[in-house]
């Protein structure tokens, strides 16, 4: 079973004037690790050369896979850990 990560509602992708540089880029660490995470655990690791960019308010996925549905998962992985941030899915189905 999928964990379900929570994430504290100021989250928007960006750092936030109430915590220091540090719990920023610590939290964005994690929470980095976590939608690779995800993925990997949905697409049973499916998504090869797989790159998770985080641009503003918003996450840009890239790499290749070999089925659409593959790319799909990838995709509902991330929505069940935040539904806060844009979703670019780059990832190519070859």
């Amino acid at each position: 079973m999928q964990k379900l990560v929570t994430y504290p509602r100021h989250w928007n992708g960006t750092r936030t004037a109430r915590k220091s540089s540090d719990e920023n880029e610590r939290e964005i660490c994690e929470f980095h690790r976590d939608i690779e995470r995800a993925i990997h655990d949905m697409t049973n690791r499916g998504i090869q050369a797989l790159r998770v960019l985080f641009e503003s308010d918003r996450i840009v996925l890239s790499g290749h896979c070999k089925t659409y549905y593959l790319k799909q998962l990838a995709q509902e992985a991330i929505l069940k850990i935040t539904k806060r941030l844009e979703i670019i899915n780059e990832i190519h189905v070859s």
